[in-house]
């Protein structure tokens, strides 16, 4: 199952690399089906857990609190809202990194 997960995970984050200049929606659905596949794999647990010990998450994640608190101090709620989905997915990348590193396939591209 787990070298199922981590070719599935190889082909999907490939794919997206491919697709983010042609077509943003499915580079949306790829990297949340990215963040599924990181939470499925039991073996990430760890990583997980010292990353949120690493500063470089919250480095990522700062551009995330910016736009909720710009969003409390907002008068056109649609547009913000708008925004923090765009940069929600800075909260999601470094967990598909870690999960990334630790996928057991011998040769990455």
């Amino acid at each position: 199952m787990k070298r199922i997960l981590d070719q599935i995970e190889l082909f999907l984050l490939i794919f997206t690399v491919f697709m983010l200049p042609i077509h943003i929606k499915i580079t949306s659905l790829t990297i949340g089906a990215l963040f599924v596949i990181s939470l499925l794999k039991v073996d990430n647990y760890k990583s997980f857990l010292n990353l949120f010990k690493s500063f470089k998450f919250y480095i990522l994640i700062s551009p995330l609190i910016a736009s909720i608190l710009g969003l409390l101090n907002t008068e056109y709620i649609p547009e913000a809202k708008s925004q923090v989905e765009i940069v929600l997915s800075l909260a999601v990348f470094p967990f598909i990194f870690t999960s990334f590193s630790n996928n057991q396939i011998p040769k990455k591209i």
